[in-house]
């Protein structure tokens, strides 16, 4: 058993970890600023209300920047470090003031807490998003957002504390990650609340860029790994490896429902890269980890987990 902390704990990938490592029976310590960014909300968030009646786990409104950090994470074994601030889009929209504090000054201060406390890993959450895309068949690191920007910055960040104060520092580049309880910005959650309520979905590009998208049960899988995989510290792509277009995305959509979704394209609006496609050998050959969800299997978990959201919401 391991003291284990998760930074960005009720998001949408860090509660899941959560409870995957308190299923595997790990002391988990959850940092998040949640109840700040939602103040009229009480207790735990609820992406946490699971965790909380648990006895190993322990909850802490605040974020990676607070003053607070290194008392709330010592002692610990290691850092999962899933917080920051999401958006490729948003991104583009100044000031950049939010993907940098949050971004870049809360990975320095999560890599103090532990340099400072002596916890020996630190398994950041990077991004696709610090490549340009696959181009003449290799993936060049050329982030095309400022976003992807942070991300970058984040990563080197991780790499000089590990020079200096020997902190094993693994970085996973998490490739388009889907599955229930998916921000609701993103395009799949989109796309089948457009199915489910006959809406609209507003498709950037022609539908024909490629994406490598990934499950998030897969995802967690390959960051607990990264955690207590033997191999020193080092940088992963986390994906399938098997790039779809959101074409076939919306195809398999409307035919598993049963609708014909109303798609308004948008040929004008930035679709990013063309394809982006993981490279996998070095995190099976080093982490023993590779995804094992289709595409089709995790869209139907996700449409199912959309489903009883909407109903519960009509019930309300």
């Amino acid at each position: 058993m391991a003291k284990c902390v998760v930074t960005g704990a009720a998001g949408f990938i860090g509660s899941r970890l959560v409870g995957e490592l308190l299923t595997r029976d790990h002391e988990v310590v959850g940092i998040d600023n949640f109840l700040q960014k939602w103040p009229s909300s009480t207790g735990v968030p609820p992406a946490l209300s699971d965790a909380a009646g648990n006895g190993q786990f322990e909850f802490f409104d605040m974020n990676t920047r607070d003053p607070h950090l290194r008392l709330a994470v010592a002692d610990s074994d290691l850092i999962f470090h899933l917080a920051g601030r999401p958006g490729v889009t948003a991104s583009w929209h100044p000031p950049f003031d939010d993907y940098a504090l949050d971004n870049v000054a809360g990975t320095q201060c999560v890599l103090d807490a532990a340099a400072h406390g002596g916890i020996p890993r630190v398994v950041l959450a990077s991004s696709s998003s610090v490549y340009r895309g696959v181009e003449n068949g290799t993936t060049e690191v050329a982030p095309r957002s400022p976003y992807g920007i942070s991300k970058l910055a984040s990563e080197r960040l991780a790499q000089l504390y590990a020079e200096r104060f020997g902190i094993a520092t693994v970085a996973l580049r998490y490739f388009t990650v889907f599955g229930p309880g998916q921000r609701n910005d993103m395009a799949f959650h989109r796309l089948i609340n457009a199915a489910l309520l006959d809406s609209v979905f507003t498709l950037d590009g022609d539908g024909q860029q490629r994406r490598d998208f990934t499950y998030v049960g897969d995802v967690v899988d390959a960051t607990i790994s990264a955690g207590f995989a033997p191999s020193p510290g080092s940088t992963y792509d986390i994906g399938q490896g098997k790039p779809h277009t959101l074409n076939s995305v919306i195809e398999f959509i409307s035919e598993y429902l049963r609708v014909q979704i109303d798609i308004e394209r948008n040929p004008e609006g930035d679709s990013g890269a063309e394809i982006t496609r993981a490279s996998t050998d070095a995190a099976a050959s080093d982490l023993g980890w590779t995804a094992s969800t289709t595409l089709e299997f995790g869209l139907i978990r996700q449409i199912a987990h959309q489903e009883a959201e909407l109903q519960a919401l009509s019930l309300a």
